[in-house]
């Protein structure tokens, strides 16, 4: 990870920290966040359970020199972060990747790289949290419970080996009730 991106402490801390009292970095928050899918935990709450082992946390400070808050806090902090600063950070690590050449031998055609778009729900949400989500759909089945979703257009580059990378998010606007999404264009 360092070896293709030296600078990812540095670029993380330029992220704008609207906390009055940070008792962890801005830095420490977003690789918190990174740490999960490359420790492959599947929750918030598996990531903490390895938080409490005194081993993973010292290993994990002398790996990446950073203190590993609570996911939580984590997820708390990222909720409230401007979502565009996240989309430069990312556009960064994929250009980074581009940069260095990493999937230049997938280009098809010696010249063009596979991207695809796709729209896909990322969660799905009770009514209680609809008014932290104004781009919250819902459908109301049968028997009258409603659902609320949260749902992203994606582009990604595609390898052949299958490997997906992200490389741009945009939020799906629907106004109101709706049965299926047209399609992508839309």
């Amino acid at each position: 990870m360092f070896h293709y991106f030296p600078d990812i402490i540095n670029k993380l801390s330029q992220i704008k920290d609207i906390r009055k009292r940070p008792h962890y970095s801005i830095s420490e928050i977003i690789f918190a966040a990174i740490a999960m899918s490359i420790f492959k935990a599947s929750t918030r709450n598996a990531f903490n359970n390895y938080r409490e082992e005194i081993k993973f946390e010292k290993n994990y400070f002398k790996a990446f020199g950073l203190r590993l808050p609570h996911m939580d806090t984590v997820h708390l902090i990222l909720n409230n972060l401007d979502n565009n600063e996240l989309e430069q950070l990312k556009y960064h690590l994929v250009s980074t990747l581009i940069e260095k050449k990493i999937f230049y031998k997938f280009r098809i055609c010696s010249q063009y790289y596979n991207i695809v778009f796709d729209g896909t729900g990322v969660m799905t949400i009770k009514e209680a949290n609809v008014k932290n989500f104004p781009n919250a759909v819902h459908t109301t089945s049968k028997n009258g419970v409603v659902t609320y979703f949260i749902k992203v257009l994606e582009a990604k580059l595609v390898t052949s080996s299958g490997f997906v990378i992200s490389i741009g998010t945009e939020w799906i606007e629907n106004e109101g009730e709706y049965d299926k999404q047209d399609c992508e264009t839309k």
